[in-house]
């Protein structure tokens, strides 16, 4: 990535209209609730750009670390009815960390109140010249979501399978990490819609580092 340039961004805004279309029409939901969903998409989108480019313009590339361990929170998710996510991170390697996850996905405000909670976990490569746990980052990532609807009494269970790109700064001992990434689900047919099928995933995790 020469000069810190960070082009993922363009390309998942790009094909976030795409997703929206198909998910549309799979689950033949209201399209008002897709123009909600795409307006808190792109807010969040712009909220994660700009501290990105903020902080790169800063440090064309991530500092060094001899950090070992990250703990973060990331709440980016709730702007567009996605989980709140709490994020575990031990480097393992030059350029290798396990990543953990736990998820809080609460009930919408209107309709059938479907809330649920998950684990997850990937596996961490740092690429172009970064190493662990500062930098440029690819990973292959596996979640699993319990859902609960206490309006029709049902439980549901979704898989999620996908890939993450991230980036991450340390600052003494505060972390920063911007993160774009695909999931798709499987299974939970009584579950909430958009936990199924394709789906673009933008967070920002905010953590300490020891």
């Amino acid at each position: 990535m020469p000069g810190g340039e960070f082009v993922a961004p363009g390309v998942f805004l790009a094909i976030h209209p795409f997703w929206r279309s198909y998910d549309s029409m799979k689950s033949g939901i209201a399209p008002t609730f897709f123009s909600h969903f795409s307006l808190r998409f792109v807010l969040a989108s712009a909220i994660v750009l700009s501290l990105a480019f903020g902080a790169e313009h800063s440090f064309a590339q991530a500092r060094p670390s001899s950090k070992t361990q990250v703990i973060s929170i990331d709440p980016l998710g709730l702007a567009y009815n996605f989980p709140l996510t709490f994020q575990y991170e031990y480097k393992i390697g030059p350029v290798y960390s396990w990543v953990i996850r736990a998820h809080y996905w609460p009930a919408p405000s209107t309709g059938i109140d479907w809330s649920g909670f998950g684990v997850g976990g990937a596996y961490r490569i740092y690429i172009a010249d970064s190493r662990a746990i500062t930098g440029l980052s690819v990973e292959p990532a596996a979640d699993l979501l319990f859902f609960r609807s206490s309006n029709l009494g049902k439980s549901s269970i979704v898989a999620w399978i996908g890939g993450d790109l991230a980036y991450k700064w340390i600052f003494d001992q505060f972390s920063i990490e911007p993160m774009f990434g695909l999931r798709i689900g499987f299974g939970g047919n009584e579950a909430r819609s958009n936990a199924t099928g394709a789906a673009p995933i933008l967070a920002l995790g905010l953590g300490y580092a020891w």
